[in-house]
């Protein structure tokens, strides 16, 4: 009877020991573990335990029911998109940062995600989130570092019917255009990085990226800390030449803050780690 799934929010698989959710629609390999009851990381006895308490508590499931579920369309069919574990997590730890945006000065910290754990997704169900639960008049800029990346972001804010506008009107075309549509009114809008450069910066920046290709600095950074005190050497040297408009103290700071989050906090996959930088 299809009508019994009529209102079925998600589905949760168990066998006591091992658990998963995820939605009607998902086949098995979308169906993800539920690894930790809150942020603090706490756990259930088992694994059914965990899943119960971290998604069936009154208020977590409301909030799941609300904010984590949303349908994505694309190549002719309808698909139920539920949260996986970091995202619900992740996302409500940036929103209570959001709330306290001006205790820390503006800062909402780091959003960690590795290849493949949905980062457009937690975009979406972030700023989603933020329009039905907090007051104002919320512009979110996406920005991305490559051409493919920015076409496929946007088609995913497209497809789950979070971006109305036409893709020409909401993605900049160059720095000029980007500053017409910051000054514009539009719930969402897309850039590359690079669109936020002079002249001199992307200079500045293609020469660190050589240095760094050409020193081999930039390996694999989970195996190899020992590259950490180069490539941080490398930066603050190349940065010395960036001009005095854009502070050398600022870029450092973020450098360190990124390598120390890179570092000490890497974790496996599909695991989000979600820090507020208070220095």
């Amino acid at each position: 009877m299809p009508q019994l799934f009529w209102y079925n929010a998600f589905i949760i698989l168990s066998n006591g020991s091992k658990s998963r959710i995820g939605s009607l629609t998902a086949s098995w390999e979308y169906y993800s573990e539920w690894k930790k009851i809150n942020s603090e990381g706490e756990e259930g006895i088992i694994s059914l335990d965990t899943i119960i308490k971290g998604t069936c508590d009154k208020t977590r499931l409301l909030d799941l029911i609300e904010n984590f579920i949303f349908f994505y369309t694309a190549k002719g069919s309808l698909v139920k998109i539920v949260a996986k574990n970091h995202q619900f997590l992740g996302v409500n730890s940036a929103i209570e940062g959001v709330k306290k945006i001006q205790q820390n000065q503006g800062k909402l910290g780091v959003f960690w995600h590795t290849q493949g754990s949905g980062k457009s997704y937690s975009m979406v169900f972030f700023s989603q989130k933020i329009l039905r639960k907090l007051i104002g008049n919320w512009t979110f800029l996406i920005i991305t570092d490559r051409e493919d990346l920015d076409d496929q972001i946007y088609k995913n804010f497209a497809y789950a019917g979070v971006v109305t506008e036409p893709e020409q009107e909401v993605r900049a075309k160059n720095a000029e255009h980007l500053k017409l549509l910051l000054k514009e009114d539009h719930r969402y809008i897309f850039t590359l990085i690079q669109k936020f450069r002079t002249d001199k910066v992307k200079q500045v920046a293609r020469e660190l990226l050589e240095i760094l290709k050409r020193e081999k600095l930039v390996l694999d950074w989970r195996k190899r800390q020992q590259t950490r005190a180069g490539v941080e050497v490398t930066i603050k040297d190349i940065l010395d030449k960036l001009p005095p408009s854009y502070s050398i103290e600022v870029y450092e700071k973020k450098c360190l803050e990124v390598y120390q989050h890179i570092y000490e906090n890497y974790s496996e996959r599909g695991i989000s780690i979600y820090q507020i930088f208070n220095d």
